[in-house]
């Protein structure tokens, strides 16, 4: 009833366009699209190749561009939240990138800054990481922190990045003990499978200094990363 009556006077609209949903509408409710919105001219498909198996490089499952890009914004600046869950299911609409997914024993995310945090209120990525674990069953787990607030990487280089983003990132307090609780779930398995996830990928840095400081630090891991989308095509 409860939900009803917030439809009534806040009805769902449409992730992409902004269109009103419709009610009985299994594909708005499951993806928040509408009828007239279509992910297939952004989806960039995984073949589950070479790309998956470099952990210098960041798996991305849409093109950065036109209606992705504004649904990002209104899920990073403009506090709508709900998108998360949305953009989760629409990564895992693509059965390859699923099932890959499913291999992980642990996702985390790239973490924002103290300051950062309580500017915005959440952390997009944090909030993308911990639906798709929901949807896959995996479980989710803080890793990292991000003690140095970073200035904006917009108009830099993979250089240039590099050199901002040395540092920027450790080890949560609590991730030794985390994955020293996950390795004890299967004993069998000489190396646990870490995801990192992020919203938007551009040259890769951000995701390589995660996989290296976790990889650096615990060398029983494997740790691989996605991101939600790129504005670089040597990812599509």
């Amino acid at each position: 009833m409860i939900g009803k009556i917030l439809d009534f006077f806040y009805p769902k609209k449409c992730a992409l366009c902004g269109r009103l949903l419709e009610q009985d509408s299994l594909r708005g409710q499951q993806l928040g699209l509408c009828g007239h919105c279509d992910l297939s001219p952004y989806r960039i498909p995984f073949d589950g190749g070479e790309q998956a198996d470099a952990s210098e490089e960041a798996v991305a499952c849409f093109r950065y561009e036109d209606r992705i890009r504004r649904a990002i914004t209104r899920l990073k600046y403009e506090g709508r939240k709900s998108l998360a869950d949305y953009f989760a299911a629409w990564m895992l609409e693509d059965e390859k990138l699923r099932e890959w997914m499913r291999e992980f024993d642990l996702i985390t995310a790239v973490p924002v800054s103290d300051k950062r945090f309580r500017a915005r209120g959440y952390n997009q990525a944090e909030l993308l990481g911990r639906h798709l674990a929901d949807r896959l069953s995996v479980p989710y787990g803080e890793l990292l922190i991000r003690p140095k607030n970073t200035p904006p990487l917009k108009g830099l280089d993979k250089n240039e990045r590099k050199k901002v983003l040395d540092r920027a990132f450790d080890i949560h307090p609590e991730a030794e003990s985390l994955l020293a609780r996950r390795k004890e779930a299967f004993p069998e398995k000489d190396f646990l499978k870490i995801l990192v996830v992020d919203d938007i990928c551009t040259t890769g840095s951000t995701l390589e200094q995660c996989v290296n400081v976790l990889e650096s630090c615990f060398p029983w891991v494997v740790v691989r990363s996605a991101a939600f989308a790129s504005e670089n095509e040597d990812f599509a």
